[in-house]
C-alpha cells in the first residue's frame, strides 16, 4: 500500500471495480467530463470477465499500467492508473476518478502526489502526464496543486455532449517531483 496525507493507495479488486463501474456508468455526463473514451453501455459481466490483475510479472511482459484503488478512513473513494507506461522513455500518463461523495475533499491532489511517487521512486519513470477536458475545472485544480505544469491545449478536442471543448495537457518531470519533495520536508 502506498500512503498520502489523505488516502491509501492499494491494489484493485474485482469489488472495487464492480462498484466503481457500476456508479461511472451510472452517471453520464460525469463520465464525459472525465474519460476521453466515450459513454456505451457495457455489461458489468463484460467488465469483470475481461479484469484480471497483473499477478505474475515476472513471466509475463512487463505491465503497461497499474490501477490502485482509493481509500479515505477505509473507504473505497475511487481509483487512479498509471497507463501506457513506456519503459524504454520512461514515460506514462495519470487516469484519476473519484465516487461522487468522495469529490470536493483534495483527495485527487493527494492521490496524483501518491501515484507520481510510484511513478518516479518505484518504476524510475521520468515524466508523467494527465490530460482533461478544459471544463473539469477541480481535476485542473488538483493537478496543479499537485505541481504540474500545463504544457498546451488542443482546440475542441474533448466531446462533453452538448458540445466540443479544449482538452487540457499536463506534465511533471521527476526532477520537479523531487524539488516538490524537497520543499515539503522544509516546511
Amino acid at each position: 500500500m502506498l500512503r498520502g496525507e489523505k488516502v491509501v493507495l492499494r491494489p484493485c479488486t474485482k469489488d472495487d471495480v464492480a462498484v466503481l463501474f457500476a456508479e461511472q456508468r451510472a452517471d453520464v455526463p460525469g463520465f464525459m467530463l472525465s474519460s476521453s473514451a466515450p459513454w456505451f453501455p457495457v455489461p458489468m459481466e463484460t467488465v469483470l470477465a475481461s479484469w484480471e490483475p497483473v499477478d505474475d510479472h515476472y513471466s509475463k511482459p512487463m505491465p503497461k499500467s497499474a490501477t490502485f484503488a482509493i481509500e479515505e478512513n477505509g473507504e473505497l473513494a475511487g481509483s487512479v492508473t498509471l497507463w501506457a507506461i513506456d519503459y524504454h522513455h520512461r514515460n506514462a500518463e495519470i487516469g484519476i476518478g473519484l465516487r461522487s461523495d468522495f469529490r470536493g475533499r483534495g483527495l485527487s491532489t493527494d492521490a496524483l502526489r501518491v501515484i507520481c511517487h510510484y511513478a518516479f521512486f518505484v518504476l524510475g519513470l521520468h515524466r508523467v502526464r494527465l490530460v482533461t477536458g478544459a471544463r473539469n475545472v477541480p481535476m485542473q485544480k488538483a493537478a496543479l496543486a499537485a505541481g504540474f505544469t500545463e504544457e498546451g491545449r488542443h482546440r475542441e478536442a474533448w466531446w462533453e455532449g452538448d458540445g466540443f471543448a479544449d482538452d487540457v495537457h499536463y506534465g511533471l518531470l521527476d526532477r520537479e517531483w523531487r524539488t516538490l519533495l524537497a520543499q515539503q520536508r522544509v516546511r
